[in-house]
């Protein structure tokens, strides 16, 4: 069944009213919430690097960036759905590789920001450290070079908060995404692990474990990575071992969302599932094997997920919703659902949607009718999409 973003209001209106018990005039909100506090990855992210050369070149946020309110995420546009002040980033920073910053990404030092609620990190894993791009990643043994986002696990971000409040009021509305960039680092170690059946050398074995090691994978199979067990052996493991991970972090992410944001406090608590990353230009830009794994990694973090959270908070499916976007995009006002809008000249970072303006555009697209600003993060209209899906949700559950 579609709904029609269009009428989203009036749906949201009929749900309230049902909520509220009747008819009549009454259009006030079930619940009146105080703040937007909101944890997770690049798709909540309202700023963490906007900083220095990003900040210098127009960019800040994972999707078109420009200096009006049309250049906002998801969480953004449910603030002002809500009439909350617009969400800020509890955290600033980013601390680039010498490389890279001999390149002109100047190193911003991590500063705290205690009156904002925004936690969300680009790059940012549900527990480890380990996140996509991350300064995490430039330590040893892994010592890669990276753009250095902070990407601070959703574990320490919820922490963070914690050590701030102790507890949560109960008046907030508290938003938690995450679990994508837990399957880019897990898939990233099946590659390598595959690159072994056709260049089996010290160099690719030690790229191989080290991608295991960031990825989280047991102890065991980076030593059989590391010390030769064959590539035919490793590479029947390593799928089963990506999958395990993602069922792993979506145990651990509704353990934190149960003891650490419900268990605290919180009375009303949204999360949100992975998305298709399959769907996405990136997805669609793997081979036929690689889909598969990835869709499997994502629909195995959803159900363990679905599973793990407590029934008290609203669990939006982002996954089936987009599906639906995919495959009906006229339905939602979109045109095309499979080409950034992103263009990598002019791009100090490659066609990032960190960096991406209104200048830096591939010619003849338009993201106000577009999905995707980069190869997986969407556009503003994509954000907008998926505030009202959520806002939707919210007025099911009887809270708006």
């Amino acid at each position: 069944m579609h709904w029609n973003p269009l009428k989203i209001a009036a749906l949201i209106a009929t749900a309230a009213l049902a909520a509220c018990g009747g008819g009549g005039s009454d259009t006030s909100t079930k619940v009146t919430f105080t703040s937007l506090v909101s944890f997770g990855d690049s798709l909540s992210d309202v700023g963490t690097y906007k900083v220095g050369t990003v900040a210098y070149v127009g960019g800040g946020k994972f999707t078109v960036n420009d200096s009006t309110a049309a250049a906002q995420n998801w969480t953004e546009f449910l603030a002002s759905q809500l009439s909350l002040s617009a969400p800020c980033a509890a955290e600033t920073g980013m601390l680039p590789s010498a490389a890279y910053i001999a390149g002109g990404l100047a190193s911003v030092a991590r500063t705290q920001h205690p009156s904002c609620t925004n936690y969300a990190q680009g790059g940012a894993r549900v527990t480890s450290d380990f996140g996509v791009s991350s300064v995490g990643l430039q330590a040893a043994p892994l010592s890669q070079t990276t753009i250095g986002l902070l990407a601070l696990p959703v574990e320490k971000q919820i922490a963070n908060h914690l050590s701030r409040v102790t507890t949560f009021s109960g008046t907030e509305l508290v938003t938690v995404l995450a679990g994508a960039n837990d399957a880019f680092l897990h898939l990233n170690a099946v590659s390598a692990v595959t690159t072994l059946l056709t260049t089996d050398t010290n160099a690719t074995r030690t790229a191989a474990a080290g991608a295991a090691y960031a990825a989280g994978w047991s102890t065991t199979l980076q030593g059989q990575i590391a010390g030769g067990t064959a590539a035919a052996t490793l590479a029947a493991a390593a799928p089963g071992a990506a999958v395990a991970g993602m069922a792993t972090a979506a145990t651990e992410l509704g353990g934190y969302v149960t003891n650490s944001v419900v268990g605290k406090g919180a009375k009303y608590v949204v999360v949100v599932n992975v998305p298709n990353i399959v769907q996405t230009p990136r997805g669609q830009s793997l081979s036929a094997s690689a889909q598969a794994l990835l869709s499997s990694m994502v629909t195995t973090y959803n159900s363990k997920l679905a599973a793990a959270v407590p029934g008290s908070v609203v669990l939006a499916d982002a996954y089936t919703q987009g599906m639906d976007q995919y495959a009906n995009p006229a339905q939602y006002s979109l045109t095309n659902v499979t080409t950034p809008v992103c263009a990598v000249a002019g791009n100090i970072l490659d066609g990032s949607s960190l960096v991406c303006t209104l200048a830096n555009l591939v010619a003849g697209t338009n993201p106000a009718t577009y999905q995707f600003a980069d190869d997986v993060h969407p556009t503003a209209a994509g954000y907008k999409l998926l505030s009202r899906f959520v806002a939707l949700k919210l007025a099911q559950k009887g809270w708006l």
